[in-house]
C-alpha cells in the first residue's frame, strides 16, 4: 500500500471534479455488440472502451484498466443494466473489482483524523493513550505506512484499527467516473432510439 497525505473523501471529490471536464465532450460509439468506445470526436484524451459480456464488464483505455465480475448477468445487456445501478453505489462496484488490494491505499490523513477522534472520545477512559497515538502519527509524517499504523495500534492495545485509513485510490475513483460517463451516454443513446430499444451496429 502507498502512503497518501490526503483523505479518501478529498481524493474522491478531486477526481469527480476533474472527470466533469475530462468526459464532458465524449461520445459513445458502438464498435461491435457489447463493446463501446467512449471518446471525444477526433481525440483520444481520456478515451476508453467498455466491454460488457455475461458475467463481466471491462473498462480500458486512457483511464485505469478494470475488470469487474458481475454475476449472474446472462448477457451484455444484463451487465450494462447491472452497471447502471452499481455506479450509484461505488463501494458495491469496488467489491466486484478483481485484485481489490491493488486499488487500495493507506490515507494518512484519515488515520490521523481517526486517532484524533478517538483521543476526544476516550479522553476520560484512557488518559494519554490516544495522545501518544496522535503524537506518533504526526511524528511519523509521510513515513507512516499501514504496517506502522497497525504496529502503533497494537502497541497501544487499540482494537479494530486494521481498516482505518485504508481506502480506494484515485485510479479506482477514475474507473467509477468513467463508468458513470458511459452509463450517461448509453442512457442518452437509448432514450434517443425508437422506443428506447438497444442500438445495434
Amino acid at each position: 500500500m502507498r502512503v497518501d497525505p490526503e483523505t479518501e473523501a478529498r481524493c474522491r471529490a478531486t477526481v469527480a471534479s476533474l472527470a466533469v471536464d475530462a468526459f464532458k465532450d465524449h461520445q459513445l460509439t458502438l464498435v461491435r455488440e457489447g463493446l463501446w468506445k467512449c471518446a471525444r470526436p477526433e481525440r483520444w484524451t481520456y478515451g476508453f472502451f467498455v466491454a460488457a459480456m455475461p458475467g463481466a464488464i471491462v473498462c480500458y483505455g486512457d483511464t485505469p484498466d478494470a475488470l469487474l465480475r458481475v454475476y449472474p448477468c446472462a448477457s451484455a445487456d444484463d451487465a450494462v443494466a447491472w452497471l447502471r445501478g452499481a455506479t450509484r453505489s461505488p463501494e458495491y462496484l469496488f467489491e466486484k473489482l478483481t485484485s481489490k488490494d491493488a486499488w487500495q491505499v493507506f490515507y494518512r490523513g484519515d488515520a490521523l483524523r481517526t486517532a484524533q477522534e478517538w483521543r476526544r472520545e476516550y479522553a476520560d477512559e484512557a488518559p494519554g493513550k490516544y495522545d501518544r497515538l496522535v503524537a506518533e502519527v504526526v511524528e511519523a509524517g509521510d513515513e507512516l505506512t499501514h504496517e506502522k499504523w497497525c504496529e502503533l495500534c497494537q502497541e497501544l492495545a487499540v482494537d479494530d484499527a486494521y481498516s482505518v485509513g485504508v481506502g480506494w485510490d484515485g485510479s479506482a475513483w477514475w474507473v467509477v467516473e468513467a463508468l458513470r460517463a458511459f452509463v450517461r451516454l448509453r442512457d442518452a443513446e437509448l432514450a434517443a432510439s425508437p422506443m428506447g430499444t438497444e442500438v445495434t451496429a
